[in-house]
């Protein structure tokens, strides 16, 4: 009876062990799968991390773009009011000497043929 519970105990160790081997196996496989998941993890973060930058720099130059589109805007409302003072005082600036210019030209030429005129007298 010894030696059958012996042979018994023997099948059941040596079940056990073709298990342990077999989940052994399992857990060594797993291992490999989730190092490869690491190492792609990895490579992943790595390539976030570059777009991510990338998308950083091309978020400060967009930003960059709209301010100098708006000093830009700034730039031709200022020159847009000067041009308009500059038109408002050429205007002024043009029939205030048109007719005092024109009154003088004429009291001059008028002076000059009296005088040439008299002079021929």
């Amino acid at each position: 009876s010894y030696k059958i519970l012996e042979k018994q105990l023997a099948n059941c160790l040596e079940s056990a062990l073709e298990d342990s081997k077999k989940k052994i196996s399992k857990i060594d496989s797993l291992e490999k799968e989730l190092k490869k998941v690491a190492i792609e993890n990895e490579k992943n973060v790595r390539e976030l991390e570059s777009v991510t930058t990338e998308f950083e720099k091309i978020q400060k130059r967009g930003s960059e773009s709209e301010q100098n589109v708006e000093n830009q805007r700034k730039i031709i409302e200022q020159l847009q009011k000067q041009i308009e003072q500059l038109q408002a005082s050429s205007l002024s600036i043009s029939s205030n000497s048109f007719f005092p210019s024109s009154a003088s030209s004429s009291s001059s030429s008028l002076s000059s043929s009296s005088s040439s005129s008299s002079s021929s007298l």
